[in-house]
C-alpha cells in the first residue's frame, strides 16, 4: 500500500499527479503508525530521520519528497505547479545494516 505524509494540499496534489496507484493520506506519521506498517509498504513524504530509519529496517520502503526552495517561497503554501518548478523529485533511502566484523 502506498502511504502520502503531507498535511499541504500542494504536494498531495503533486504526489497524485506522480503516483497513478492508490494511497492512503495521512497528515501526520508517528512511530505508532510506524509499526502498523507492513514489509513492502510505500510511504511517501518529508519525515524526520527517526522515522525514516525505523520505516526502512522494518522493510517499508520510504520515498522523501525533496526540492530546493527559494528563501522568498519559505513558509508559504505551494501549489502543485511551483513543486513542478522548482524541481520536486522523490528519492528513495534505504537502511544499510553495519558491516560485520
Amino acid at each position: 500500500m502506498n502511504y502520502f505524509i503531507t498535511r499541504h494540499s500542494g504536494a498531495l496534489k503533486w504526489l497524485e499527479q506522480q503516483i497513478a496507484e492508490p494511497a492512503i493520506h495521512l497528515d501526520h506519521l508517528d512511530l505508532v503508525h510506524v509499526y502498523e506498517l507492513n514489509r513492502g509498504d510505500r510511504v511517501i513524504g518529508n519525515l524526520p530521520v527517526n522515522l525514516i530509519f525505523e520505516l526502512c529496517r522494518r522493510g517499508v520502503r520510504y520515498f522523501h519528497l525533496q526540492m530546493v526552495v527559494p528563501e522568498t517561497l519559505r513558509g508559504q503554501e505551494l501549489t502543485s505547479g511551483q513543486m513542478t518548478a522548482l524541481g520536486a523529485d522523490l528519492v528513495e533511502y534505504l537502511f544499510l545494516p553495519p558491516p560485520s566484523g
